[in-house]
């Protein structure tokens, strides 16, 4: 990619940015959270799944697993079967442990 054509896409990608603030400007999301971190997880599992059966996984996995250490020391087979109820469980398991792992 030339330097014009990047150059041509970042601004486009501003002024895309600025419309979405102004058209949004408190986004908010439909995911029930407390926490950044349960924020994470949330959309971590929302991945090809609904909203409502996220909020209904999460409202028991967030008493069980409270901060990023928790899911860090997370079982992996114990974690995988929690989250069985949503779609891509197995992968989603694995990125909330390693990424909890990062943090």
């Amino acid at each position: 990619m030339t330097e014009a054509k990047f150059k041509e896409r970042q601004d486009r990608a501003k002024k895309i940015v600025a419309c979405l603030k102004k058209a949004y400007p408190k986004p908010k999301s439909e995911l029930a959270y407390k926490m950044p971190y349960q924020f994470v997880v949330a959309v971590m599992l929302s991945a090809q799944c609904t909203d409502k059966a996220v909020n209904k996984l999460t409202a028991t996995l967030f008493r069980k697993y409270k901060t990023p250490k928790d899911f860090a020391k997370a079982n992996p087979t114990t974690l995988t079967k929690e989250l069985s109820t949503i779609p891509f469980f197995r992968n989603k398991a694995k990125a909330i442990i390693g990424a909890a792992k990062e943090i």
